[in-house]
C-alpha cells in the first residue's frame, strides 16, 4: 500500500500498568475506537499453539518482529484501521520507533501519546487489577520493563508528543485526555 490511509492516528504508549487504557477509556466517551496492539501479538502466541502468559506474550512479540521487522505488529494492525469507519483512530501499546515510524508514512496524521509512571505505581496497579498475563512477582514485572525497552518502547515514550505522567487522581487525567483527545478528533491539536 502506497498511498497515505486518510484517518489520524492517537498512539498510545507506556510501560505495563502505567494507564494506557485510560486513554482508551476516555476515547470510547469520545467515539474515537480503539486498537490494541497487544491483541495482535496474543492472536499469534494463540496461532502458534501457546499459552496465553507474560512470558509467552514476550516470547512471541519478539519471535514477530525478529521474523517479519520491528514494524510487524504495526503493518498487521494497518488492515483493522482501514476497516474501521470512524477518522480517528487510538492505536493502543506502541513499541518500537519503527511502528510510529510506520504509522507516520501510512496515516494522514500521527500523534502519539506516552503515559507514564513509576514501577512503583505500576506494580502496585498491576497487583490490584490482576490480569491473566500480568506478571505476579516483581523480579517478572521488571523482567517484562526491560523486554519492553529491549524492543524500543523508551525512545517512543521519550519523544512522544503528548506526556501524561499518572501518579495520582484518575480524575483530573481523564479530564486533561478528554480535552487533548477532543482537540485531536476536531483537528486543532498542533
Amino acid at each position: 500500500m502506497t498511498e497515505k490511509v486518510l484517518k489520524t492516528g492517537i498512539g498510545i504508549v507506556g510501560l505495563p500498568g502505567a494507564g494506557k487504557s485510560i486513554v482508551s477509556e476516555v476515547g470510547r466517551e469520545k467515539n474515537i475506537p480503539t486498537i490494541v496492539m497487544g491483541d495482535i501479538v496474543r492472536q499469534f502466541c494463540i496461532d502458534e499453539g501457546l499459552e496465553i502468559n507474560s512470558e509467552n506474550v514476550g516470547a512471541c512479540m519478539v519471535k514477530i518482529r525478529e521474523k517479519e521487522g520491528m514494524d510487524a505488529v504495526a503493518k498487521r494492525v494497518l488492515p483493522k484501521i482501514l476497516e474501521l469507519k470512524e477518522e480517528v483512530v487510538i492505536i493502543d501499546g506502541l513499541r518500537s520507533y519503527e511502528e510510529v515510524e510506520f504509522f507516520r508514512k501510512k496515516m494522514k496524521r500521527f500523534i502519539v501519546i506516552a503515559i507514564h509512571a513509576s514501577p512503583r505505581v505500576r506494580y502496585a496497579r498491576i497487583q490490584k487489577r490482576r490480569r491473566f498475563d500480568d506478571a505476579q512477582k516483581f523480579r517478572e514485572f521488571q523482567e517484562r520493563d526491560f523486554r519492553e525497552i529491549n524492543a524500543g518502547i523508551a525512545k517512543i515514550i521519550v519523544l512522544a508528543d503528548i506526556m501524561f505522567i499518572n501518579e495520582g487522581k484518575i480524575r483530573p487525567l481523564k479530564r486533561r485526555l478528554s480535552k487533548v483527545l477532543q482537540l485531536i478528533k476536531d483537528g486543532r491539536w498542533r
